[in-house]
């Protein structure tokens, strides 16, 4: 009987024991979220543990998060000149002085832009003024060489990098610049750029600088005349021998140029020289000596015709006189 007490005394301790654990797992929860039902707390139960460790591993995601984010940032910013549109767009616009005679559609010609362009950039309808900065959408260098129609070749410039930057053709700025066959360029050097418009204000000189010889040589008398031969030629390559913008004397030929290219027995003998100021019946104005024909020839001059061709053949070869 005693035995039998003793293992009932142990059932009924481990039933209670079992009970006991089951009410524990059951109601004793953290202290900070006690609900109402729950017969005690424990500050430090599983569920606190488990809840904070979840919340570090949380907190520390984010931390994490936080400092990669913080090096991609760090490792992908520009440098302030190119992360900056406002100074990107800054160096891509440069300053025009607006001069006599310009327009907005000149001045997009010129610069090979367009009018709209300008005018969103400007603010502007049509009405320019003489003398003010005009804003263009190219960089301060490219506006000035356009500008002055010369460029200062610079360390990595290649002849073609050179044309292709101000639209032009690599073999007018190797004869306008009398460079050799390989566009050979050095760091330095000033090239003119053979722009139309440059060009044509060439031409004007040459005209203005002709007036004022032809009023100083109207003050003398024409002391000489001859009937020679005359034909016409171009600076074209396959009529010259050479460079075709050069002529004899080291001079150089600009299209529009009144020009005149005379055989060598008018220089030996009949006293023409490089510079002489020649009369030619039926045309206007007066011609300048400035290259000579073939050895073959005699009593003929070659007419200038710049690079109208069609102009040339229809003048073909006429007889004329010549006076000086």
């Amino acid at each position: 009987m005693r035995g039998l007490f003793i293992i009932l005394l142990l059932l009924l301790a481990a039933f209670m024991e079992l009970d006991a654990n089951k009410s524990r797992d059951k109601w004793v929860v953290d202290c900070v979220m006690m609900p109402k039902n729950a017969t005690e707390c424990y500050p430090y139960s599983f569920n606190f543990f488990q809840q904070t460790r979840e919340k570090e591993e949380i907190i520390g995601i984010a931390q994490t998060d936080t400092n990669e984010t913080n090096l991609s940032t760090e490792d992908n910013s520009a440098p302030p000149e190119i992360a900056s549109g406002e100074r990107r767009e800054d160096k891509n616009i440069g300053l025009y002085t607006i001069k006599e005679g310009d327009n907005i559609n000149s001045i997009a010609q010129k610069f090979f832009i367009k009018s709209y362009d300008i005018k969103k950039l400007n603010g502007l309808n049509q009405t320019i003024i003489t003398g003010k900065k005009l804003k263009l959408p190219l960089p301060q260098y490219k506006i000035n060489a356009i500008d002055k129609g010369t460029y200062i070749v610079k360390k990595g410039d290649t002849l073609g990098h050179i044309a292709l930057n101000f639209h032009l053709k690599p073999r007018n700025i190797i004869r306008f610049n009398q460079l050799n066959e390989k566009g050979s360029i050095k760091v330095g050097q000033k090239l003119i750029l053979p722009f139309t418009y440059k060009m044509n204000d060439l031409v004007k000189q040459e005209q203005e600088r002709e007036k004022k010889d032809t009023l100083h040589i109207l003050t003398k008398p024409l002391g000489r005349q001859l009937k020679v031969t005359a034909t016409a030629y171009t600076s074209h390559v396959n009529q010259t021998q050479g460079d075709p913008f050069v002529g004899a004397w080291n001079n150089r030929l600009t299209p529009g140029q009144k020009v005149i290219a005379v055989s060598r027995d008018l220089l030996n003998y009949y006293g023409l020289k490089n510079g002489s100021k020649v009369k030619i019946s039926g045309l206007e104005g007066y011609y300048t000596v400035r290259d000579k024909m073939n050895k073959r020839y005699s009593k003929r001059i070659d007419i200038y015709m710049g690079l109208d061709k069609k102009e040339a053949l229809r003048w073909g070869k006429r007889s004329v006189n010549i006076y000086w």
